[in-house]
């Protein structure tokens, strides 16, 4: 039997990429990934990052999942866990490269030691792509209560729990949309 936590054909360990579908999309909309933060509450952000496609080292906007993503639900939103492997470093890349080195940790300022992003593909360039050039919009802490609909509140607390965080965690969207006033929106109710 294989071992799950390492990928025999690549050579690295395997992680776990977290994505966020719904029942018109079999594709990932949406992938989500854990960044220390250590001047928020908790220490850390959770970043929800669209998955537009992208051509030519550039991201596209696409209309019909932008259009999906700024509606107030998503039916039979789900959590989708995808394999990624993390490459080893290769003898070609930069000396300076602080996405490739194994154990790299940034320390801040005030001495707080992150590991690095959580969930996060960092041997994907289309994901590197997209978090280095899309609209960074902030959402705000939200709790599992604050979802509109049942579906998402589900998949957000199977993200928190896997996760391990709290649930005034605060959120950052990065995309084309602006789900802030659609599914990301605090329920009127709570408002």
């Amino acid at each position: 039997m294989t071992d799950p936590m390492h990928d025999p054909i690549r050579g690295g360990p395997t992680r776990l990429r977290i994505c966020l579908t719904d029942s018109a999309h079999s594709e990932p909309m949406v992938s989500v990934f854990l960044v220390p933060e250590p001047r928020v509450r908790g220490a850390s952000m959770l970043h929800l990052l669209e998955q537009a496609p992208v051509t030519e080292g550039v991201p596209a906007a696409d209309p019909g999942l932008v259009a999906a993503l700024q509606e107030r639900s998503l039916p039979g939103a789900r959590v989708r866990m995808m394999p990624s492997a993390t490459r080893p470093r290769s003898p070609s890349a930069r000396a300076g490269d602080p996405f490739r080195g194994s154990g790299v940790r940034t320390i801040f300022h005030d001495h707080y030691i992150g590991d690095g992003p959580l969930g996060l593909d960092l041997a994907d360039a289309a994901e590197l792509t997209r978090l280095a050039l899309l609209p960074e919009r902030p959402v705000g802490p939200r709790r599992i209560d604050d979802f509109q609909d049942y579906s998402i509140r589900q998949a957000m607390l199977a993200i928190y729990r896997y996760f391990g965080v709290d649930q005034r965690i605060p959120l950052m969207y990065h995309g084309y949309a602006d789900p802030a006033g659609g599914w990301l929106a605090v329920r009127t109710a709570l408002a």
